[in-house]
């Protein structure tokens, strides 16, 4: 299956994609990456997401990228990243580099 970047629903089959692509329709394909956020919710590259420590607090967000045959976590700002299968704390997913997410 695919998931595109825009419309419903989340995750296409093979003619759709060929249907969407005939009119015009931008198509990116994510990479799933074997790992679900906190709620059950598949993360894909390009997903961005957020975690919090143990407190609740808000900790981080991250950009979840496919680099030297590995998923990290691009946290952004201070140019650090770690493997996605890495972190003990729950992420979840809050959009992806193709949406607005302000």
């Amino acid at each position: 299956m695919i998931r595109p970047t825009t419309g419903v629903p989340e995750y296409w089959h093979e003619q759709d994609l060929f249907a969407a692509a005939a009119m015009g329709e931008p198509i990116i394909l994510n990479q799933f990456t074997g790992v679900v956020d906190k709620n059950g919710r598949e993360i894909y590259e390009d997903d961005i997401v957020a975690a919090t420590n143990f407190s609740g607090n808000p900790y981080f967000t991250a950009t979840i990228k496919f680099e030297k045959g590995e998923f990290i976590t691009f946290i952004e700002g201070n140019q650090c990243h770690h493997s996605l299968g890495s972190w003990i704390i729950p992420l979840e997913v809050i959009g992806n580099v193709y949406e607005d997410n302000s």
